[in-house]
């Protein structure tokens, strides 16, 4: 879809959707054993940094790397400064209500939840009372999974607003550990939605998958989320799960695939192995390879095995 992207060694497969709960955590986890089984060198990445659960399904393994990232700023008061002239609160500096008095010690208190670090407290003080400065905004770990490949992931700190930044900061993490082990493919796994940590997920990724379900809901917010990936000229294509979940919804969604020229590669059936997997903390495919979802997600890996990989 779109255009050819430039050839490089490593492949990189992002999965989306424009809602949650679709399915794609589910279906990342087992692309990643299955494309491991198939002989690929393959690094599996969750960069749904505000609800990351793709390791739930790895049950964790050997940590490599753990780090706290700094990519938030938030206000810092500074009460030396202050001449208690109480016009930070009088006159609302803060446009996001991050900023009260309190009476007892007669000085502003700074609500760090509330502040988005935008740095007007310290341009409006006559004194200069406030600084701006990064704060720990969440962490990335560096695992290696009982299957013997790697996996990347990172989780926002509440109250850190830049998720956009975190899964960058991810990528760049996945990108040294590819050309450090000369690894043939990632498969990322995103978040939900159209925003930033999206847009952030998609970036210079080879191959886009939107993940959709047969319900009005999920193709409508599919619908913004494929919308997103023609602004930034992304290759992608989509995969129906729960496919006969709904026949009339089914229907709509592979005569938008043909209106629009989209691919579909591949289709998942409902299936009651896939939560019984999850309630076990493993991927369906780990869970039961014989089940009727583990079939179809193979099929759909040859598939881009042959499309891509070949």
């Amino acid at each position: 879809m779109i255009e050819k992207t430039k050839k490089r060694s490593t492949f990189q497969i992002g999965l989306i959707s424009g809602k949650g709960g679709v399915g794609k955590t589910s279906i990342s986890s087992s692309f990643g054993v299955i494309f491991h089984e198939l002989g690929k060198k393959v690094l599996v990445a969750d960069c749904d940094v505000d609800a990351p659960n793709l390791g739930l399904l790895f049950q964790s393994g050997e940590v490599l790397e753990q780090k706290t990232v700094q990519t938030t700023e938030k206000s810092l008061f500074l009460p030396e400064l202050c001449i208690q002239c109480k016009r930070c609160v009088d006159e609302e500096f803060c446009k996001f209500n991050a900023l009260s008095w309190d009476s007892s010690i007669n000085m502003p208190v700074v609500d760090s939840i509330a502040c988005e670090g935008c740095g007007a407290c310290y341009e409006l003080c006559p004194e200069h009372a406030f600084e701006i400065h990064a704060i720990d905004s969440g962490t990335i770990s560096h695992e290696r999974t009982k299957y013997g490949f790697d996996l990347v992931w990172g989780e926002t700190r509440l109250g850190a607003q830049t998720s956009g930044k975190l899964v960058t900061e991810i990528k760049k993490i996945v990108n040294h550990t590819i050309e450090a082990n000369n690894l043939e493919l990632a498969i990322i796994d995103g978040p939900p939605g159209i925003g930033c940590p999206v847009i952030a997920t998609v970036t210079d990724l080879d191959y886009v998958i939107v993940i959709v379900e047969p319900t009005s809901t999920a193709l409508h917010d599919a619908d913004r989320a494929i919308q997103m990936l023609n602004q930034l000229r992304r290759n992608y294509g989509i995969v129906i799960n729960k496919a006969d979940m709904w026949k009339s919804g089914y229907d709509i969604i592979v005569n938008y695939a043909k209106k629009h020229d989209i691919e579909i590669l591949g289709e998942i059936p409902v299936d009651m192995t896939i939560p019984q997997a999850i309630v076990n903390g493993l991927p369906v495919y780990t869970f039961n390879p014989q089940s009727p979802s583990s079939k179809a997600l193979k099929i759909i890996t040859r598939n881009i095995v042959n499309h891509f990989l070949s």
